[in-house]
This record gives C-alpha cells, structure tokens and sequence, in this order.
C-alpha cells in the first residue's frame, strides 16, 4: 500500500481552508468591535461567502467627528460677564467723580457777584429829592468777570401786597466792563416815571412809608460772564420804615432770590432778551 505523499493536494487544501477560516472569525471579531464603539448595528449574516471577497488587509479605526462642542465651564462665562459690568461701572464711577471734581473747582474758582443794598435814608429825605438807592455789585469769588449786566426795579409796596417781579419798560439797568476779585461796581437804582424820567417819592408814598402802611422793595437780576461760562443772580429785597410792624407781604422775596447758570433758564416776567 502506497503512502499518501506530503504534497497531497486535498491535505494543502484543507491546511489552506483552516487557515481562512481562522482569518474570517478574526475579521468577525473585529467587525463585532468597530459596531459596539460606533453605535452602529451591522447584520451578523453579512459574512462574505465567498472567501476571496474578504479583505484580508489590517483595518484602520477612525474616530468619529464630535458632532457637538464641549460646553465652556460655566465660571469662566460668569467671570467674562463680571468683568464687562464692572468694567462698565468704573467708567461710570470715573464720569461722575470727574464731574463732581470739576462742578467743585468751578464753584471754588468762578466768580460770584453779590449785592450790598443802599437804602434811602427817610428821616434826612427831602420830598423834592430824586428817589435813589445804591446797590452795589461786588465780586467775592476769585475769577475776573468779563462783562456784567443788570436790570433793577425799585417799588413802592403797599403793606398788604407782595412786589410786582415785573421789570417794567422803564428801569434802571447796569452795562459794565470787568470786575476784579474783592472789587465792586455801583448800580444807582432810581424811581422811574412813564417817561422813564428819575422822580421824588411823593408826599404819599413819604408818609406812607413813614407810618408803616407802605415799604421800600427792589428786585431784578444781574447777568455776569467768567472763563467759565455765564451765570446770573435773581434778587429780590425789601425795607420797612417802622419797626412795629411785622406783616408785610414780602415774604415772597425770599423765594425768588436764585442763582444759576445760563440765561436760558432764567425766568423773569417781563423780561425781553
């Protein structure tokens, strides 16, 4: 009996079916990997039948793209957001301690005009004599006025009665040059007539105010302009002739003595710029 030579063609066939057949279960498995890590289901029928088919060559894992961003820590949000507000509130804090510091220094270092009244002295009044009181307008703050104005009524008021605070067509007015610090300037404010003519009191209006049944008011507004801008005084005062009595309608004065800046917001009846 003959035997089967090592070159059997039937065993190297076998030997190379064996071969294959490991090679498929390994392909399997590795097939089985790639649908667990992928989500993915792949039909498990889905082996080739036919062995030549197979891609024998090593598989190459490629990673998935990340469909969507990790999300940024949410402190690191927050602290962006803090920084914008408080960013926004120094600049803020800075705006308006940079207006105060300037709102200060201009009213440490402007001018400022005030008013020293002259009242006529009746007991020595001579009834002939022109109805005339001095003001004088003097700058108590530290800056150079550049120009000054002033318009003034000086009334006869009945006790009952509060002053009119309307500039009439006629009255006295002021239009001067500069003012130096701790200097002053003198506003004669006279008794007008309807032909703007410069009158005595009469003998009414003498008596009067002797015996407590009238008083001496003036009022009106001065217009001055320094290196920071214009400013103005509204003033308003009055004088009574008798000590005795004490109910005299002038209260409103007190009210509508103001001071500001800009003519614009000055209210004055009877005014026309």
């Amino acid at each position: 009996m003959n035997k089967r030579k090592s070159n059997d063609p039937v065993s190297e066939l076998e030997r190379e079916v064996k071969a294959l057949r490991n090679q498929l279960a390994r392909l399997n498995a590795e097939i089985e990997t790639m649908r667990q890590n992928s989500g993915h289901s792949l039909p498990h029928d889905s082996t080739p039948d036919k062995p030549e088919s197979v891609n024998t060559e090593p598989t190459v894992r490629k990673e998935r793209p990340r469909a969507i961003e990790e999300r940024k820590p949410w402190w690191k949000t927050a602290l962006k957001i803090s920084g914008v507000v408080a960013a926004i509130v120094y600049t803020v804090t800075t705006v308006v301690q940079w207006k105060d510091l300037r709102r200060n220094f201009e009213a440490d270092e402007r001018a400022w005009i005030k008013i020293q009244y002259g009242w006529p002295d009746l007991p020595s009044y001579q009834p002939a004599a022109i109805g005339t009181m001095k003001v004088l307008l003097a700058n108590v703050g530290k800056s150079t006025t550049k120009r000054i104005e002033a318009h003034a009524v000086m009334e006869v008021v009945d006790g009952s009665k509060a002053p009119s605070f309307k500039l009439r067509q006629y009255h006295s007015a002021l239009f001067s040059g500069p003012i130096f610090p701790t200097e002053n300037t003198e506003f004669p404010v006279e008794l007008l007539d309807q032909n703007n003519q410069p009158r005595p009191f009469t003998q009414t209006e003498f008596d009067g105010l002797q015996n407590g049944t009238l008083y001496l008011a003036v009022f009106g507004y001065v217009s001055y302009e320094d290196q920071f801008g214009v400013h103005w005084y509204r003033f308003c005062n009055w004088k009574p002739y008798v000590s005795s009595r004490t109910d005299f309608e002038a209260q409103a004065c007190v009210p509508f003595n103001q001071v500001g800046d800009d003519l614009g917001t000055l209210q004055m009846e009877g005014f026309r710029k």
